[in-house]
């Protein structure tokens, strides 16, 4: 009689009993992922729509920048973050991109939550973006950023910046077209770790002798 698991160290499993759960539930794994992977791709396709973007990369200071104001770029870089966020300057922004509701109301809300802004210390820049279901506003949205980034840096005490690159048309192909894809991988993945977890959780309390 082989004693697989004793009460004693039930709750030790070796690397060569991981294998062996993994071959023992391989097969229910790839079907759970199959299965959750089409639910997903039917979802995405369904429930979620087009997004389009558009961005504009701002550089802070220049080559002439002093290096004891270049050590404190992360600090100019972040303040700008935060303020290109603000409700008060997406508002503006909102304005002049001249984006409503169907009220008629600005719809400074939703472009907030559509506003990000990614920022790289190392080169010093800041990239805003502006994701939404409708190209047109996207680009109306950049543009009236570009537009406005003198006021908004001179009105908010901001560093100088240098606009470096923006979206000049309107974007015509969606930027979360490989959507399908992504929440099929992630689906296919989470089906299968949770179904090796069970697999799992049912060797570790398995105490019973074998021969």
């Amino acid at each position: 009689m082989e004693n697989k698991e004793s009460k004693e160290n039930r709750n030790i499993i070796s690397l060569t009993d991981l294998w062996q759960v993994l071959k023992d539930c391989l097969i229910w794994m790839i079907i759970a992922g199959v299965i959750a992977a089409v639910i997903a791709a039917f979802y995405s396709q369904i429930f979620v729509g087009d997004s389009y973007s558009c961005s504009l990369k701002c550089l802070v200071g220049d080559s002439n920048m002093p290096s004891s104001e270049y050590n404190q770029m992360s600090r100019y870089v972040n303040r700008a973050k935060e303020v290109l966020k603000s409700t008060e300057v997406v508002e503006k922004v909102v304005q002049r991109a001249g984006v409503v509701n169907a009220d008629g109301s600005y719809a400074v809300g939703a472009m907030k939550s559509a506003v990000s802004v990614s920022t790289n210390i190392d080169v010093g820049s800041y990239t805003v973006s502006v994701t939404t279901g409708d190209p047109k506003v996207s680009f109306a949205m950049i543009n009236a950023y570009k537009d406005l980034m003198p006021d908004i840096i001179e009105e908010n005490a901001l560093y100088k910046a240098t606009n470096l690159e923006y979206s000049r048309s309107i974007p015509t192909r969606p930027s979360n077209s490989n959507r399908t894809l992504k929440y099929c991988i992630v689906a296919f993945a989470a089906a299968a770790v949770l179904v090796y977890g069970i697999f799992l959780i049912k060797k570790i309390n398995d105490i019973n002798i074998y021969d």
